[in-house]
């Protein structure tokens, strides 16, 4: 059902009539799909003959204007947050860097 609704919203977007409406599907769809980025907007519209290259500019840096906003405001989610960079995994990453490009031998 998940992924189902992140194509109905893809359709959405691909399939909207105006400016407003992209940026009003873009926005709906973060909701169920926060890895979309207007560069993904950017995309499915760059597919469209009826829309200029004008209405497709504005209507990704508005969706830009909506991601910044939405990740202002909110907090990561846990999946992100299990991404984010741990003590652990940079000092991992550190000493393995420093084997990597160690000369001396001992």
């Amino acid at each position: 059902m998940k992924h189902t609704q992140k194509m109905t919203d893809l359709r959405e977007i691909a399939s909207a009539e105006s400016v407003e409406d992209i940026v009003l599907s873009y926005s709906t769809s973060l909701q169920n799909n926060p890895g979309l980025s207007p560069e993904h907007v950017n995309k499915l519209l760059s597919a469209r003959t009826d829309i200029s290259r004008a209405d497709r500019t504005n209507a990704v840096a508005q969706c830009s204007e909506v991601r910044a906003s939405r990740t202002a405001r909110e907090p990561p989610s846990e999946e992100a947050a299990s991404k984010l960079a741990t003590p652990t995994s940079v000092l991992g990453a550190a000493f393995k860097w420093r084997s990597m490009t160690r000369t001396d031998t001992r």
